[in-house]
């Protein structure tokens, strides 16, 4: 995987909401990218934030790779009306 780009995350920041967006190329997936790529996206995410910050993800109800991914980090998931899930996850900082 060296000199390869496997996936991209992105980070919106909304108030005191933080949207979390990412992907992973088909030929690297099932392969725990996701898992790797949201730790270290959190994690060099961490100089931006404030001391608490809500951390969101919206994921299409048949992607269940990505809710599982979510569910790794202890994210709360609630059912939107469309049938979508929402993880969210209330992040403080450790100063």
């Amino acid at each position: 995987y060296l000199n390869q780009a496997v996936g991209q995350i992105r980070f919106e920041i909304k108030k005191e909401e933080c949207y979390i967006n990412y992907s992973i190329d088909k030929d690297f997936r099932a392969q725990g990218f996701g898992t790797i790529l949201l730790s270290l996206g959190i994690e060099n995410l961490r100089p931006a934030l404030s001391e608490e910050i809500k951390m969101v993800g919206i994921v299409k109800n048949h992607n269940k790779a990505s809710i599982s991914t979510f569910r790794k980090f202890s994210f709360i998931e609630k059912i939107e009306e469309d049938g979508n899930v929402k993880f969210e996850l209330n992040y403080k900082l450790n100063k």
